[in-house]
Parts: structure tokens; C-alpha cells; sequence
């Protein structure tokens, strides 16, 4: 299995966890069979683009935070040298964050 997949599919586990939701719930929310859910989190399957996109607004994440590992969020979060792209990547998935928490609708 790649290292990308392996750690789309933890993410996957773990928002899924977050929101205290099933494979069946989450196949409902994203309109996907809870078959087809099972078969990507043990790996047999990789979802497409736009399966991501569907799984991730069910787990009210945006897409790329399906795709960083542990490791990314840590060189994201990091004060010392961390790049404009990333910098930016990191105020606008805070805002998405706090938008939400506010009950804001759409994180704005």
C-alpha cells in the first residue's frame, strides 16, 4: 500500500471517529455505498477525486486534510521557516475551523 493511501485512509478512520459516526453514516452523508466505504478503509480500494470531495464534505473537512499526515500538520504548525503557501494553507483551515465552531454556515 502507498504512504499516501495509508494515511488517507488513517485520516479517513479518524475524522469518522471525531464525529462519533459509522461507515454506514458516513456512506449515507457522502451518498456512497457503506460497501464501497469498507473497502477503501481496509485498502482494496481508492477512492476517486471526486469521492474524496464527497467524503470529505461529509466529514465537514476540506479535501486536503484527508491527504496530511501527522507529520504535515506538524511542519505546517511550525513558527521557523515555514513557507507563504503553507502559512496561508494553515489561516484559511483556521478559519474554516473557527467558522464552524461558531456555527457559521459554510466557516465564513
Amino acid at each position: 500500500m502507498a504512504e499516501l493511501q495509508a494515511v488517507f485512509i488513517q485520516n479517513l478512520k479518524k475524522e469518522r471517529s471525531r464525529l462519533r459516526i459509522s461507515q454506514s453514516t458516513l456512506a449515507e452523508r457522502a451518498e456512497l455505498s457503506p460497501g464501497y466505504i469498507g473497502e477503501i478503509e481496509s485498502g482494496r480500494k481508492f477512492p476517486s477525486v471526486d469521492n474524496v470531495e464527497r467524503l470529505a464534505r461529509a466529514l465537514e473537512v476540506p479535501p486536503y486534510r484527508l491527504y496530511m499526515s501527522d507529520r504535515d500538520l506538524e511542519d505546517l504548525l511550525a513558527p521557523e521557516g515555514r513557507p507563504a503557501w503553507a502559512r496561508a494553507a494553515l489561516v484559511r483551515w483556521a478559519a474554516e475551523m473557527l467558522g464552524k465552531y461558531a456555527g457559521e454556515e459554510g466557516g465564513q
